[in-house]
């Protein structure tokens, strides 16, 4: 094979090697019209409670405003304390954003003010060993980017089953005051929540594991005359009389429930 031989097969295969790597760069750069966010917790509890961290699931779904409603789910194969949500934002020419978990179709936005109608938390909640009810805890979030810091607009109480046959746990207000109910929150500083509909009482369901750990979610409130802890709507676990301050993205421990009270 001759010097010029080699040297054309030299510059043809350089050639080629250079027309695949742009051919690799250009299919690397096509835009599949998706758009990602980033989420987080700070300082509250997701759906699920690892220790003081607040984890993102799976199944968690978020809607986004941008002038239209738009679904955005994620891609993550375990609980994680931050989570990527993808999709489309039909809106054109935002550059602001209202967010909120869960996904609940029935809700409504108002940019201009950041708030966020139509949310509740639920009357009849259902029991998550360890956690709570992921569809009653409701979360907002408000960016000029595309990092969403969520902020829980509920609070939670804490308890532990001491008995077996436990099947509802139900947290009556001593007063008339909302624990549960139709609300809307603005996305100010602080967070206000205005409840439209609400009730006094709040209970969760299901088969109770002994010596497991619930929450149960709650309207922010502060009960003045306190409130009872009754077992299965017969047994009354717990008496408080004094005053109980139910803080947004805060937590109440309650202790054991047993049906012979201590």
């Amino acid at each position: 094979m001759t010097m010029i031989m080699k040297k054309y097969i030299l510059l043809l295969t350089a050639f080629c090697l250079g027309l695949l790597s742009c051919q690799k760069e250009d299919m690397s750069g096509i835009n599949d019209g998706l758009t990602t966010f980033k989420a987080t917790c700070p300082g509250a509890t997701k759906t699920v409670l690892e220790g003081l961290t607040p984890m993102w699931t799976p199944s968690d779904s978020i809607l986004i405003f941008d002038g239209e409603i738009n679904l955005f789910k994620n891609s993550l194969t375990a609980p994680s304390a931050t989570a990527e949500f993808r999709g489309v934002l039909a809106g054109q020419g935002r550059q602001h954003y209202l967010a909120v978990c869960p996904a609940d179709t029935s809700i409504t936005f108002y940019m201009l003010g950041k708030t966020i109608y139509g949310l509740e938390v639920p009357a009849e909640q259902t029991a998550v060993e360890g956690s709570y009810d992921p569809n009653a805890l409701v979360s907002m979030a408000y960016t000029t980017d595309h990092t969403l810091n969520f902020k829980n607009l509920g609070s939670l109480i804490k308890f532990t089953v001491k008995d077996e046959g436990v099947k509802s746990v139900t947290v009556q207000a001593g007063e008339e005051v909302a624990l549960a109910g139709q609300f809307f929150a603005a996305y100010d500083e602080p967070i206000r929540i205005n409840v439209k509909e609400g009730v006094s009482s709040v209970t969760l369901k299901g088969d109770f594991k002994k010596g497991s750990t619930y929450y149960i979610v709650t309207l922010p409130a502060v009960i003045a005359n306190g409130f009872t802890v009754t077992l299965n709507n017969e047994f009354k676990a717990k008496d408080f009389k004094n005053p109980v301050a139910l803080e947004r993205s805060g937590l109440v421990d309650i202790g054991s429930l047993s049906f012979t009270p201590e």
